[in-house]
Parts: structure tokens; sequence; C-alpha cells
């Protein structure tokens, strides 16, 4: 390769590489106590809620986002007698640009007959297994039984 192309491809192979690093991801794993037939209630202030049924005991809560989470939120994890709870409150309450970019992402898992309460700040939820009982609600105040 002459050196004149390979001063060229340096700076592109570099900016490739800060761009990874842009894009990494924050990960927080957290696992409850939980027995079907409980209940599990997240109350969130940013980000999207996926909830998906398993045959197996217990909640499992996968929490990622583009940006540090423990920067982002302050977490309250809570387990008792069939019942779990996840709180998720803003750092900074004041935000101009809703979540900022850092796309945050919750994604549990929990026994398929568990009554499940969602509540986010109006980003999108999705559950993939039915529930006993189910609510949505956002802050738009729509509710979903």
């Amino acid at each position: 390769m002459k050196p004149g192309v390979s001063r060229l491809l340096l700076p592109v192979f570099g900016f490739a590489l800060s761009a990874g690093t842009v894009l990494a991801e924050s990960r927080m794993e957290k696992t409850l106590k939980l027995e079907p037939g409980g209940q599990f209630t997240i109350d969130t202030d940013i980000g999207r809620v996926a909830v998906t049924g398993t045959s197996a005991p217990g909640v499992r809560i996968v929490v990622t986002s583009r940006r540090e989470l423990n920067d982002l939120l302050r977490f309250d994890f809570e387990e008792g007698a069939g019942r779990a709870s996840v709180t998720a409150r803003k750092r900074h309450p004041i935000s101009w640009f809703g979540d900022g970019g850092s796309n945050v992402r919750f994604e549990i898992e929990l026994p398929v007959r568990t009554a499940v309460k969602v509540h986010t700040s109006g980003a999108r939820s999705h559950f993939s297994a039915p529930a006993r009982s189910r609510k949505r609600q956002t802050l738009r105040g729509l509710t979903y039984s």
C-alpha cells in the first residue's frame, strides 16, 4: 500500500473506533424473588418496557442504555410476600429533550401467571405473554386492562 493511502485510511479507522465507543451500552441486571400468581410493578420516568412471561419463578430484569445508567436513573428494587417492584427515577428531573438520546430499555422476564402494572412516562410497553391481569398506565392517562 502506498504511504499516502495509509495516511488517508488512518483517520477513517480512528473515526470508526470512536463511533463504536459512543454506541457502547451501559447494562444492569437484577433478579427478584416472585412466585407465579404474584404481582409485579414497574414505575419508570424514562425508557421502553418489554415484559415476557416464562415458566420459571422469579423476575429477571435487564436495563440497558447508551449512557451510564447510574448517571441517568436512581433505582429502587423491592420484593416481598407475593410481590416485586422496581422504581426508576431520573437523577436530573429537569430535561428539555426527554431521555437525551440515552435509549433506556427495560427487559423483564417473569412468571406467566403474574399480575403486571407498568407505569412509564409515555414510552412504549410490550407484553409477549398473557398474564392474569395487566394494567398499563402512562403519563398520557391511557389505561389498558
